[in-house]
Formats: C-alpha cells, structure tokens, sequence
C-alpha cells in the first residue's frame, strides 16, 4: 500500500519534511555524486507541522543533522520524507 504523506497529521511538535534528493544530475542526464568532503547537511522542506510547532511552517525550507528523525517513506530519485521534532531543525534557509 503505497502511504500518502498528505493524510500523515504531526503530533505535538513533529514535522515532515521531504529531503531533497541526494543526487544531483546535470542538464544532460550525468549523475554527480557528493564525495564526503563536500557534503552539505541535509535540507528540505517542511510539509506538515505538529499543534505545538511555534517557530516553523509548511513550505520552508530547512537545515537538521545528519542523523535527526526518521525516515517514513523513500522515492526511487533519492527524496526522503521524515518525520522529526521541532528542536531537530538546526536552520531556516531564507
């Protein structure tokens, strides 16, 4: 069954975010993998938030650690829907 994250409600002070993918592709298809020592931190944008959320809001996009919230549903090009805490965000990209 394939999980639609528009019928996921945040609880509390939850967010989802969809990661960007972690590949990038150049204007002619090629693949350009990041080697670890250029990597970036992950980044996304927010989706839904929590009853409790007081400082984010659905379509920003943010900064989080590497390991922070779960990963609820991957897509096939790299994207990444997660679930994690307010607190988990380490940055608004404005």
């Amino acid at each position: 069954m394939e999980m639609d994250l528009k019928k996921l409600k945040m609880m509390a002070k939850n967010v989802l975010v969809v990661q960007d993918a972690k590949e990038k592709q150049s204007e002619g298809g090629i693949i350009i993998a990041e080697t670890d020592t250029q990597r970036a931190k992950p980044q996304g944008v927010i989706v839904s938030v929590g009853s409790q959320v007081q400082t984010l809001t659905s379509g920003e996009r943010v900064i989080w650690g590497d390991y922070a919230g779960q990963i609820v549903k991957e897509y096939k090009d790299g994207t990444v829907a997660r679930v994690m805490t307010e607190d988990d965000i380490l940055a608004v990209i404005t």
